[in-house]
């Protein structure tokens, strides 16, 4: 199973701690039948986000390989 810690889409915005990191990847469309989104508003003032955070062996349909370092 393809899992976070092979992915290019893991651990981009953050370090990994605990093996718990961020998936890059909300809101995409990857095919026509496989949708995944994230949606998240606050009505004040609060500046509020969402970040999407897995362990390392989470595993996706999402997958995308890491490219390999040259």
């Amino acid at each position: 199973m393809n899992t976070c810690n092979t992915c290019r889409y893991w651990a981009v915005q953050r370090n990994i701690l605990n093996n718990i990191s961020d998936c890059d990847r909300p809101d995409c469309k990857a095919d026509k039948d496989i949708t995944f989104e994230i949606e998240a508003d606050a009505d004040d003032t609060s500046n509020m986000h969402v970040i999407l955070l897995t362990s390392g062996n989470f595993g996706c349909l999402l997958h995308k390989p890491k490219q390999k370092q040259d």
